[in-house]
């Protein structure tokens, strides 16, 4: 995926020595880089390494930083938002931690947008990289039912949005319908794709290979499959997994398939670096406009 391929490009992108064991650097100590100015002029600058230090200038000035942006080590938060007559929560790791279970967040967010009077709930999922999807998909699945008309709910996406953040949009996305409108761009992989990670070291070489082990079928509802992970497969699919996990699961939450068409956005807002030099962020600015038009 081009997404991917973007971000793992960037730890290679700022390695002089991986550059130039690609063949794209002259040297292993330093690199050429050509940069494009604002006003189209084209400059060349040699960069290299340098040790570790403490006065680096921030892409952002103190306080200049989108919301989404600021606060990077907590999972997820939200804030109130009487401009979009709203609640905007903002979900980066689908994890239980020090900060509290995410479904009482969830819970704490739906509470909140109840008690200030708000219609609409904002869910930014844009560097949602993954978690344990169990965690978050009853919550999100019953979540368009609560947002009783005329207000909305919006998804912001991205091509860092990755595995359960994907599927979060998509029970969302499935069980809202057209009230849920998905903004941004595409998250970060395909309809179809594989997860849940199993290492294996090789005996001899000492080399460790990683493995996904789990199919994640969005547009079909896994029927074709019987690798699914169990908590979207089909009811009488036989899985290719854990006996425990299947016996757990079954018991417990069950299974919940999703069947969507597609997960592109329905409102293209991509951020651009100029947005994010400015201190813009185009998907809310994207949901404020659209919820202007409704109101016109």
């Amino acid at each position: 995926m081009a997404a991917w391929r973007d971000i793992e490009a960037t730890d290679a992108i700022v390695r002089p020595d991986l550059l130039h064991a690609l063949g794209l650097a002259n040297a292993a100590g330093d690199a050429t880089f050509r940069f494009q100015t604002p006003d189209g002029r084209i400059i060349d600058r040699k960069l290299a390494p340098e040790p570790q230090r403490r006065d680096w200038v921030k892409i952002f000035p103190k306080g200049r930083a989108p919301w989404p942006l600021q606060d990077q080590e907590q999972p997820f938060r939200w804030r109130d938002a009487p401009e979009l007559d709203g609640v905007v929560a903002e979900i980066r790791r689908n994890v239980d931690g020090k900060t509290g279970k995410i479904a009482d967040f969830l819970a704490e967010v739906e509470a909140a947008r109840v008690r200030l009077g708000r219609k609409n709930l904002v869910l930014d999922m844009r560097f949602n990289t993954g978690g344990n999807l169990m965690l978050t998909r009853d919550a999100l699945s019953s979540w368009p039912s609560r947002v009783k008309p005329p207000g909305r709910l919006f998804v912001l996406e991205s091509p860092i949005t990755f595995s359960a953040g994907i599927v979060d949009v998509a029970y969302l996305k499935q069980a809202g319908g057209d009230r849920v409108t998905l903004v941004g761009e595409a998250p970060g992989d395909r309809m179809m794709f594989f997860a849940d990670q199993q290492q294996v070291t090789l005996p001899h070489s000492g080399l460790m290979l990683q493995s996904a082990t789990q199919r994640y079928d969005l547009q079909n509802g896994c029927k074709a499959y019987a690798d699914c992970f169990v908590g979207m497969a089909q009811p009488s699919s036989a899985m290719g997994t854990t006996p425990v996990l299947v016996a757990t699961i079954d018991k417990g939450k069950g299974r919940k398939p999703v069947a969507l068409k597609t997960l592109e956005p329905d409102i293209a807002a991509p951020w651009s670096i100029d947005d994010l030099l400015k201190g813009r962020d185009p998907g809310m600015a994207a949901v404020q406009a659209a919820l202007a038009g409704q109101q016109e």
